[in-house]
């Protein structure tokens, strides 16, 4: 469900492995942490690596069926031959022009590291939330 911009910030989440299991089913922890953002006045921006032309429509019903906020959902076009993680840093970078980027949740090390290192941009990753 695609809502207004409100101002506070940006929370940028990856798309798989971050909302979304690898049985295509929500991450009910992620989920709540979506919708509670937004509630507190987040902007949420999803990103994936899976190419637009095929994914998109999955991906937008996957966020319309668990009622998972969204401001912005940016994925992959089928000519980008970068790999995963230069995509989604390249991204990341991108969207600092027109966001204010408070928070990342990858599950992609090399992505959280790059993205505090380059941009200065906190980056977790969705299993801190668990409790062990």
């Amino acid at each position: 469900m695609k809502l207004g911009k409100k101002m506070k910030g940006a929370i940028v989440y990856g798309f798989d492995k971050v909302l979304i299991n690898s049985n295509d089913k929500p991450i009910p922890i992620m989920v709540q942490v979506a919708k509670k953002f937004y509630a507190a006045g987040y902007q949420n921006i999803i990103i994936s690596s899976r190419p637009k032309q095929i994914y998109y429509n999955f991906v937008i019903s996957f966020l319309n069926k668990y009622q998972i906020p969204f401001t912005k959902i940016i994925l992959k076009d089928i000519r980008d031959k970068r790999d995963s993680v230069k995509f989604k840093i390249d991204t990341i970078w991108g969207l600092t022009e027109d966001y204010n980027i408070s928070l990342v949740y990858s599950f992609e090390p090399y992505v959280r590291r790059m993205v505090k290192e380059k941009y200065g941009i906190n980056a977790l990753p969705p299993e801190h939330l668990l409790v062990h």
